[in-house]
Protein backbone atom coordinates (compact mmCIF):
# COMPACT_ATOMS: atom_id res chain seq x y z
CA UNK A 1 0.00 0.00 0.00
CA UNK A 2 2.52 2.81 0.71
CA UNK A 3 4.45 2.22 -2.42
CA UNK A 4 1.05 3.25 -3.94
CA UNK A 5 0.85 6.58 -2.24
CA UNK A 6 4.45 7.30 -3.11
CA UNK A 7 3.66 6.67 -6.79
CA UNK A 8 0.31 8.85 -6.51
CA UNK A 9 2.71 12.05 -4.68
CA UNK A 10 5.59 11.57 -7.49
CA UNK A 11 2.49 11.62 -9.87
CA UNK A 12 1.80 15.17 -8.34
CA UNK A 13 4.81 16.32 -8.90
CA UNK A 14 5.23 15.44 -12.59
CA UNK A 15 1.53 17.48 -12.75
CA UNK A 16 3.84 20.32 -11.76
CA UNK A 17 6.78 19.69 -14.31
CA UNK A 18 4.12 19.85 -16.71
CA UNK A 19 3.04 23.29 -16.15
CA UNK A 20 6.12 24.85 -15.94
CA UNK A 21 6.55 23.20 -19.93
CA UNK A 22 3.73 24.29 -20.30
CA UNK A 23 4.86 28.26 -19.82
CA UNK A 24 8.18 26.93 -21.46
CA UNK A 25 6.49 26.30 -24.55
CA UNK A 26 5.47 30.02 -25.18
CA UNK A 27 8.46 31.28 -26.15
CA UNK A 28 9.49 28.88 -29.08
CA UNK A 29 6.39 29.15 -30.69
CA UNK A 30 7.37 31.31 -33.84
CA UNK A 31 6.44 29.23 -36.41
CA UNK A 32 3.00 28.65 -38.03
CA UNK A 33 1.58 26.96 -34.52
CA UNK A 34 1.22 30.70 -32.94
CA UNK A 35 -0.91 31.90 -35.60
CA UNK A 36 -4.49 30.04 -34.11
CA UNK A 37 -3.36 31.17 -30.43
CA UNK A 38 -4.69 34.89 -30.79
CA UNK A 39 -6.48 36.93 -33.28
CA UNK A 40 -2.80 39.57 -33.92
CA UNK A 41 -0.85 38.14 -37.19
CA UNK A 42 2.48 36.28 -36.58
CA UNK A 43 5.03 39.31 -35.88
CA UNK A 44 2.27 41.74 -34.29
CA UNK A 45 2.24 42.01 -30.50
CA UNK A 46 -1.36 40.43 -29.79
CA UNK A 47 -2.41 38.69 -26.55
CA UNK A 48 -0.21 35.69 -25.72
CA UNK A 49 2.85 37.42 -27.12
CA UNK A 50 6.06 37.86 -25.86
CA UNK A 51 7.68 41.01 -26.62
CA UNK A 52 11.24 41.77 -26.71
CA UNK A 53 11.63 45.29 -26.64
CA UNK A 54 14.57 47.98 -26.13
CA UNK A 55 14.44 50.83 -23.44
CA UNK A 56 16.06 54.40 -24.82
CA UNK A 57 19.05 53.30 -21.69
CA UNK A 58 20.15 50.60 -24.69
CA UNK A 59 18.27 47.94 -22.03
CA UNK A 60 16.54 44.98 -23.27
CA UNK A 61 13.16 44.09 -21.21
CA UNK A 62 10.82 40.98 -22.56
CA UNK A 63 7.34 41.26 -21.81
CA UNK A 64 4.31 38.57 -22.16
CA UNK A 65 1.22 40.35 -22.56
CA UNK A 66 -1.83 38.63 -20.91
CA UNK A 67 -4.99 39.30 -19.85
CA UNK A 68 -5.38 41.43 -17.03
CA UNK A 69 -6.33 38.61 -14.89
CA UNK A 70 -3.00 36.81 -15.37
CA UNK A 71 -0.87 40.00 -15.13
CA UNK A 72 2.39 39.77 -12.83
CA UNK A 73 4.68 42.51 -13.87
CA UNK A 74 6.76 41.23 -11.65
CA UNK A 75 7.42 38.00 -13.53
CA UNK A 76 7.26 40.33 -16.96
CA UNK A 77 3.71 39.36 -17.34
CA UNK A 78 1.22 42.84 -18.47
CA UNK A 79 -1.74 43.03 -19.35
CA UNK A 80 -3.21 44.21 -22.72
CA UNK A 81 -5.03 46.84 -20.88
CA UNK A 82 -1.79 48.08 -19.17
CA UNK A 83 -0.18 51.44 -20.57
CA UNK A 84 2.90 49.27 -21.71
CA UNK A 85 0.74 46.70 -22.94
CA UNK A 86 -1.63 49.11 -24.80
CA UNK A 87 1.26 51.16 -26.73
CA UNK A 88 2.41 47.68 -27.75
CA UNK A 89 -0.61 46.06 -29.00
CA UNK A 90 -0.86 45.64 -32.50
CA UNK A 91 2.99 46.77 -33.25
CA UNK A 92 5.63 44.79 -35.19
CA UNK A 93 8.98 44.44 -34.49
CA UNK A 94 11.26 47.24 -35.75
CA UNK A 95 8.36 49.78 -34.75
CA UNK A 96 8.72 52.18 -31.80
CA UNK A 97 5.98 52.12 -29.03
CA UNK A 98 5.41 55.48 -26.97
CA UNK A 99 4.67 54.19 -23.40
CA UNK A 100 3.39 56.84 -20.70
CA UNK A 101 5.11 55.81 -17.60
CA UNK A 102 5.15 57.61 -14.35
CA UNK A 103 8.56 59.48 -15.05
CA UNK A 104 6.98 60.76 -18.65
CA UNK A 105 6.67 59.09 -22.01
CA UNK A 106 9.64 56.22 -22.90
CA UNK A 107 10.02 54.79 -26.36
CA UNK A 108 10.43 51.23 -26.73
CA UNK A 109 11.95 50.15 -29.89
CA UNK A 110 10.59 46.26 -30.30
CA UNK A 111 12.75 43.67 -31.07
CA UNK A 112 11.32 40.94 -31.05
CA UNK A 113 7.37 38.87 -31.31
CA UNK A 114 6.99 35.17 -30.68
Amino acid sequence: GEGADSAGEGADSAGEGADSAGEGAVSPGEGADSVGEGAASPGVVGLWRAVTVERENGQQVQYQITGSAEADPGRGKISHVSPIGKSLMGKKAGDTAEAPIPSGGAKLKIVSVR
